[in-house]
C-alpha cells in the first residue's frame, strides 16, 4: 500500500510539472491547484499507512546516487510529518487560485508552479529519507526550489536582497550538514542513518556541525536573520508552507539523529537550551516591534522554533541524566508543538495574504477598520492569535503547557543543591524566559489584531477592501477548525505521539500532565463561538442600516485616523524598556517661537535596528566583500599565472602531506 501511494504522489507531481512545460501560456491555476490537492491527499494517506505499517523502500538501478541508493524509510515518526505536510499543502491548494487571481502580472507563473511542486515533493522526501545521500539530494532540491519561490519579485531591490540572503543561508546550512555527514559516513563506513551513533565522543565536532546547519535552516537564534527577509518577499501561501513545515524538517532531522535512542553530552543540551530560550524571547520581542505583518509572523516563527528547541534540549539533558520520564514528556511536548505551530502559523500567513491582496498593503500603519470589511478573515485571524498566545482550549495551549511541565519536572532531575549543581538554575532561567515570551506574544498579537481590524482605516486602500474569496476562506476555516480540534484531543494525541517515537528506554509513562477538558467546558466554548459568529453576522448585515450621528466632542471636532492609537505608540513602552537590544531611538522636532507652550509643528520619528545584524553579520559581510575584492586580483587573465597557482598549490599540499 505504501509503495502504491508513493507512486501516485510522484506521478501526480510529474503530471503537474508537465502542464506548465507543455502550455506555459495557458496555465490554469485551478488545474494545477487540483494536482497539488491530489498530491496532498496522497501524502496524508501515505502518512496514515506508514503509521499503521512501517516500511522501507529502495529504488532499483539506475536510480542510484553513486555511493548509496535512493532509499526511503516510512515509520511512525515520519508519518506525523507527512500528515502535517499533506494538511498544509491541501489548504494551500485551495487558497492559491484566489490568491494568484489578484496578481497584476502573470509573468513567471510557470516558474512559480514548477518550483512549488518540486518544493512540496522535496519536503515530503526529506522526512522519509533513509540515508544521508538521499537526504542531501532532496534537501538541496527543497532549498533551491524554495529560493526560486522567494525570488518571485527580482525587479525590486528588497526582493533581490531577500533572495540573496536566503540563498546564502541555505548554502551555509547545506555546507555544514554535508561536512558532518561526510565525517559520519567515513567513520561508520555507511550512509544509512540506522547505522550511525552520534553518541561516540570522536563524533562530537561533526555532530555540532550538523546541528549548526540544521539550526540555520530552522531559523534558530542567532541564525534567524534570513526569516524576515524571505517571508516578506515570498508569496503568502509559500510562506505558510515554509514556516509551517519547511523549518520543521530541520527539527525532524535533529529528532531523528540526535534525540531518539541517542545520548549526547550534557553541555550540548545546555547550549541548545540557552539558544532556544534566547530565540524565544528575541523572536517575540522583535515581532512586537515590526510594522510589516509578515515580518511579525516571521519573527514569531523564530520564537516558536526557540520553544521547540527548549523542549528538545530538555529531553536530551534528561535522557543523559537517566530520567526517561522527563525526557519523554519534553520530547512529546516539542513534537506536539511542531504540529501545532505548523497549523496555526499557516492559518496566520494565509490570513495575512488575504489582507495583503485586498488592502494592497501589509503595513500596520496603513491598515485599520478591516473588521467590518473582512469579518470572516478577522474571526479566523483572531482564532490564530488565540492559538499562538496559548489560550485554552486551543492547540497552542496544549503544547506550551507540556513544555512548561517538562521544564518544571527538569528542576528535580538531580537531587544536588543549586550551589553544587547549577543546572537547575538554568532551567529556572529558561522558565523565566518562556514567561517573558508569553507576555510579549500576547502584547504582540493584541497589537496586531487591534490595529488591523479595529478603529478607522488609516489609508484609502484599507477603506475599500472586501472579503476574500470562498475557497480562501474555506482553507483558513479548515486550519482554524484543526487548531480547536487538536487542542481538544491533545491528551490522546500526545499519547499517540509517544507510541510513534518508539522509545526503547527502561521505563515509559503515559502522558497525564495535560488535563483532560471536561465535555461541559467544551460545549460552553462551542456555544460561545456560535453565538459570536451569529452576532458578528448580524452586525455586518445591519451595518449599512445603522444611523450615524456625531457624539459630543468637547469642542475638539471629529476624530480622524491620526487620532487613534498607532502601532508605534502601542509598542513604544516595551521598545523603551529593551532599547539596548533594539537600538531604539525616538527623535522629536518641535518648532515655534514659544514651542514649549504653543508649538507650531511637532514631528516625532522612531527608529530601530537589529543589534545582532549590525554588530555581527554586517561586519562579517563587509569583511567577505573586502577579501573578495582583493582576491579578484588573482584573476590576472594570464595562463602562466594560473599554472603558477596550480604548481604552488600542489607543492603546498605535498608539504602538508609530508608533515602529517
Amino acid at each position: 500500500m505504501i509503495t502504491e501511494l508513493a507512486i501516485v504522489a510522484v506521478a501526480t507531481i510529474a503530471l503537474g510539472l508537465l502542464v506548465p512545460l507543455i502550455s506555459p501560456d495557458k496555465i490554469s491555476h485551478k488545474i494545477l491547484s487540483t494536482v497539488l490537492l491530489i498530491f496532498a491527499l496522497s501524502i496524508i494517506a501515505l502518512g496514515i499507512s506508514s503509521f499503521l505499517e512501517p516500511r522501507q523502500v529502495k529504488l532499483p538501478p539506475p536510480f542510484y546516487l553513486g555511493l548509496a541508493p535512493f532509499a526511503f524509510h516510512f515509520d511512525r515518526l515520519s508519518s506525523i510529518f507527512l500528515v502535517l505536510l499533506g494538511t498544509l499543502t491541501s489548504t494551500a491548494a485551495l487558497y492559491i487560485p484566489g490568491y494568484l487571481n489578484h496578481q497584476e502580472s502573470k509573468a513567471g507563473f510557470a516558474a512559480f508552479w514548477i518550483s512549488l511542486l518540486l518544493f512540496v515533493l522535496a519536503m515530503a522526501s526529506v522526512v522519509v529519507a533513509e540515508n544521508a545521500l538521499t537526504f542531501l539530494f532532496f534537501w538541496e532540491l527543497m532549498s533551491l526550489s524554495s529560493a526560486f519561490l522567494v525570488a518571485q519579485d527580482l525587479k525590486t531591490r528588497s526582493g533581490r536582497r531577500a533572495a540573496f540572503i536566503y540563498a546564502g543561508a541555505t548554502r551555509l546550512a547545506t555546507a555544514f550538514i554535508a561536512l558532518g555527514f561526510l565525517a559520519f559516513g567515513n567513520h561508520f563506513k555507511s550512509w544509512s542513518f540506522s547505522d550511525w551513533n552520534p553518541a561516540e565522543p570522536v563524533l562530537l565536532i561533526p555532530s555540532l556541525m550538523i546541528i549548526l546547519g540544521l539550526g540555520i535552516k530552522a531559523g534558530l537564534w542567532p541564525f534567524h536573520i534570513w526569516l524576515p527577509y524571505a517571508h516578506t518577499a515570498a508569496p503568502s501561501p509559500v510562506s505558510a508552507l515554509m514556516s509551517g513545515f519547511m523549518i520543521k524538517t530541520a527539527i525532524y532531522a535533529i529528532l531523528r539523529l540526535f534525540v531518539l535512542k541517542t545520548v549526547l553530552t550534557p553541555p550540548v543540551a545546555i547550549v541548545l537550551l540557552a539558544l532556544g530560550a534566547v530565540s524565544a524571547v528575541w523572536g517575540s520581542l522583535f515581532a512586537l516591534m515590526q510594522n510589516d505583518l509578515k515580518k511579525v509572523l516571521a519573527y514569531s516563527s523564530v520564537e516558536n522554533i526557540g520553544l521547540i528547541t527548549v523542549a528538545l534540549a530538555t529531553s536530551m539533558y534528561a535522557q543523559a541524566a537517566g530520567n526517561s520520564a522527563v525526557a519523554e514528556l519534553a520530547l512529546i511536548a516539542g513534537l506536539l508543538h511542531c504540529v501545532n505551530h505548523g497549523v496555526f502559523k499557516a492559518l496566520l500567513f494565509l490570513c495575512a495574504g488575504s489582507i495583503d491582496i485586498n488592502a494592497h498593503t501589509r503595513l500596520l500603519s496603513r491598515l485599520g477598520g478591516l473588521g467590518r470589511k473582512m469579518p470572516s478573515t478577522m474571526l479566523l485571524f483572531i482564532a490564530g492569535c488565540a492559538c499562538i498566545c496559548a489560550l485554552p482550549p486551543t492547540n497552542g495551549f496544549a503544547s506550551k503547557w507540556l513544555i512548561y511541565q517538562s521544564l518544571f519536572q527538569s528542576l528535580f532531575i538531580t537531587a544536588a543543591p543549586l550551589d553544587k549543581d547549577p543546572t537547575g538554575l538554568l532551567f529556572i532561567l529558561a522558565i523565566g524566559c518562556l514567561a517573558i515570551t508569553s507576555g510579549l506574544t500576547i502584547a504582540c498579537y493584541s497589537r496586531v489584531a487591534g490595529i488591523i481590524f479595529m478603529g478607522r482605516p488609516r489609508s484609502s486602500d484599507s477603506s475599500h477592501t472586501r472579503e476574500a474569496e470562498r475557497n480562501m476562506i474555506l482553507a483558513k476555516t479548515i486550519l482554524a477548525g484543526l487548531c480547536l480540534g487538536l487542542g481538544i484531543i491533545a491528551p490522546s494525541l500526545a499519547n499517540t505521539f509517544k507510541k510513534s517515537l518508539e522509545m526503547d528506554w527502561a521505563t515509559t509513562t503515559t502522558i497525564h500532565s495535560l488535563p483532560e477538558l471536561p465535555l461541559p467546558l467544551i460545549a460552553v466554548f462551542l456555544l460561545l463561538t456560535v453565538l459570536m459568529l451569529y452576532l458578528l453576522g448580524r452586525t455586518t448585515k445591519n451595518a449599512s442600516e445603522s444611523r450615524r450621528v456625531d457624539s459630543w466632542d468637547c469642542g475638539y471636532g471629529g476624530f480622524t485616523e491620526r487620532t487613534q492609537i498607532s502601532p508605534e505608540s502601542f509598542s513604544q513602552p516595551v521598545a523603551f524598556l529593551f532599547r539596548p537590544i533594539l537600538l531604539y531611538r525616538m527623535n522629536s522636532d518641535i518648532t515655534g517661537a514659544d514651542r514649549r507652550h504653543f508649538p507650531d509643528k511637532i514631528r516625532s520619528e522612531s527608529s530601530m535596528q537589529s543589534l545582532l545584524e549590525n554588530s555581527v553579520y554586517k561586519p562579517i559581510v563587509n569583511l567577505v566583500i573586502y577579501a573578495g575584492r582583493h582576491l579578484a586580483r588573482l584573476q590576472a587573465g594570464s595562463v602562466h599565472m594560473y599554472l603558477l597557482y596550480v604548481l604552488s598549490s600542489l607543492v603546498g599540499l605535498l608539504l602538508v602531506g609530508a608533515l602529517l
